[in-house]
């Protein structure tokens, strides 16, 4: 099935394009016949006319479209449709053509690939999709005629749920007392631009140049991650820490790391002791974080070695088959002190003395 690619500049381009294409016989839902956008194999890939002046570009997997569900189809709406969908072109009564672009709804965290590879294939023309970090953004070229990119803006996640979820699925409220919460209220996280258009001021006069200007109002202000060290439960392994690396280092230089079953052992064994045992948990208490910090206080622990290689497997530089091992060849403080510098993001990350999120 072929990806297609539109990169519409007008709308009344996009209400041409719509008329265009022939619906799929025997087709229909709520929101209309089905008009594929492209390859008519993606039929969930559609253009809607939702009105005479609002056509959405819909992806197919969202809360607002009839493939997303099953027994609650009924309760669909256009607003729905509207509020979720990737791509939603408008024109409103004083002539002037916007769009809104919107992400997918769920965690900060969560990767809606599908929603991103839409996105990269029609978003309007002037504007680019870019991933950074985890986060997206709708990067505004159309400022410029040259190659410079133009200003970029955060594409927030959505965390509204629609709501008929009251009736439905979320009779008991689970939903909004997830952390991060969902809601039911709109929460900004669309972006919407306006269309201006002006003569380009290349050596072609007739060249219209397409120009795009945010709202100003919409979208969310990016989040900023956060990693916070929990020093006081630290502090009570702090010799604990000590004395394993310590004991790691003494005979690390005769372990046979690059041997892949070697490493892939020591991995096993610690699945295997942690399948054998029950941890009694408290809340936000994970099982591998507890039985990390049992084995740094026993110096006898059988999964002392285990740990150490996989740890020690880290410590190398170049590719899978050409790796160095630079923790076996410490000769220099500043070695050293990127070994030790690792370990204890290591140790902070295997035993649960690190909170991350963001705020």
């Amino acid at each position: 099935m072929a990806l297609t690619a539109t990169f519409f500049k007008s709308f009344e381009q996009v209400e041409t394009h719509y008329n265009s294409i022939k619906p799929i016989r025997g087709t229909g839902d709520m929101f209309g016949p089905i008009v594929p956008i492209g390859d008519r194999r993606r039929k969930h890939e559609r253009i809607i006319k939702l009105s005479r002046n609002c056509y959405v570009l819909s992806d197919g997997w969202h809360m607002g479209s009839p493939d997303y569900y099953r027994s609650e189809k009924s309760y669909l709406e256009d607003r729905h449709m509207e509020y979720y969908a990737p791509v939603v072109w408008k024109r409103h009564k004083d002539g002037r053509v916007s769009v809104r672009i919107m992400n997918g709804t769920g965690l900060s965290h969560a990767a809606f690939n599908c929603r991103y590879s839409f996105l990269s294939r029609h978003l309007p023309e002037g504007m680019w999709l870019r991933i950074l970090n985890g986060k997206q953004y709708v990067c505004n070229e159309s400022h410029t005629t040259t190659t410079v990119e133009g200003p970029k803006y955060y594409l927030a996640k959505g965390k509204t749920i629609p709501d008929f979820w009251k009736r439905t699925r979320d009779k008991d409220g689970h939903w909004t007392k997830h952390t991060p919460k969902f809601t039911y209220k709109k929460d900004n996280a669309a972006l919407v631009f306006w269309l201006n258009k002006h003569v380009s001021q290349s050596a072609n006069p007739d060249i219209e140049f397409i120009k795009w200007e945010w709202d100003g109002k919409s979208g969310k202000p990016e989040t900023k991650r956060f990693t916070k060290v929990n020093k006081e439960a630290k502090q009570a392994y702090k010799q604990h820490i000590k004395d394993f690396f310590d004991w790691g280092m003494t005979m690390v230089s005769m372990l046979p790391l690059g041997d892949r079953e070697y490493e892939a052992n020591a991995n096993s064994a610690i699945h295997a002791y942690r399948n054998q045992r029950r941890y009694f948990l408290r809340a936000g208490e994970s099982a591998n974080n507890k039985m990390f910090k049992e084995m740094l206080k026993d110096e006898k622990h059988e999964l002392r070695l285990p740990y150490w290689i996989l740890f020690a497997a880290q410590c190398y530089d170049g590719w899978w088959s050409d790796r160095t091992f630079y923790i076996q060849n410490i000769n220099s403080q500043e070695t050293l002190t990127k070994v030790q510098r690792q370990y204890n993001n290591w140790i902070n990350t295997e035993a649960g003395f690190v909170t991350k999120g963001e705020k």
